[in-house]
């Protein structure tokens, strides 16, 4: 049976997770779980405050009970999440024990509308060290239709852009992989990320306009933030297509 455990009531959480710049959703676990579980067949989930990267983390043990075990995201991350289409998920893994080989799986698992989508990432953790993961939630990056919640088996059958938008209207559920062997292992996750697609509106002021191209043109190759649309650190042609491509919108 498929169970999901939270570290804590809601009402009693102190914060799920911190709003970044950009309304981006993060969760450092610095002082805490910030409202995160398990869900499936782990045991002993905690958050620590000496082994994270750096600071704290959370980690579980696998039960070996023959399902296949995820982290469950906070409430912060749950909800109409209707402009996180294109938004970019990352975190940090680190495996603690197990062989860490098994990568035919859902790596992220996403539930909602009556749906349930997952992404499968070539790779799998490194025990003894921290590793960096990211996807981009759209239909490119061969998101799937999940067939099994148990075991995050993946069909063959794509998620269209219509079915990522409907999931992420309604999201119920967001699951990150734990469990990366056939019998008992441990892992942890730090610094979970999900960050909207970057907005051309540089100004701030709603709008992508002739402002916001003036901005990235006058400030064009240089290491700022101001009109660095795609916050790399530098204000560069990826800055100039993405005002273009959304000019005229809003975001």
């Amino acid at each position: 049976m498929t169970t999901r455990t939270v570290s804590c009531l809601a009402a009693l959480c102190a914060a799920a997770a911190t709003l970044a710049g950009g309304g981006a959703i993060e969760s450092t676990f610095d002082a805490d779980a910030e409202g995160w579980g398990t869900l499936n067949d782990a045991e002993d989930f905690t958050w620590t405050d000496v082994f994270g990267n750096p600071g704290g983390s959370i980690r579980a043990n696998d039960q070996a009970a023959g399902i296949w075990w995820f982290f469950s995201a906070s409430d912060a991350y749950l909800g109409d999440k209707s402009s996180f289409l294109g938004a970019e998920l990352s975190w940090d893994i680190y495996g603690i024990t197990g062989s860490q080989s098994t990568t035919n799986r859902a790596d992220v698992m996403l539930f909602g509308a009556d749906l349930e989508i997952g992404v499968n990432i070539p790779a799998e953790p490194v025990n003894g060290a921290w590793t960096s993961w990211s996807v981009i939630i759209d239909s490119v990056a061969d998101w799937r239709i999940v067939s099994s919640t148990a075991n995050g088996t993946l069909t063959s059958t794509p998620a269209t852009s219509a079915d990522i938008q409907a999931v992420l209207a309604d999201l119920q559920g967001l699951y990150i992989r734990g469990e990366y062997t056939s019998g008992n292992d441990a892992s942890a996750i730090d610094n979970v990320r999900l960050a909207p697609p970057p907005c051309g509106d540089v100004t701030g002021d709603g709008n992508v306009d002739l402002a916001d191209l003036n901005l990235v043109l006058g400030m064009f190759g240089m290491d700022t933030s101001d009109g660095d649309a795609n916050d790399d650190g530098t204000v560069n042609l990826a800055d100039l297509n993405l005002v273009l491509s959304q000019f005229g919108g809003s975001c």
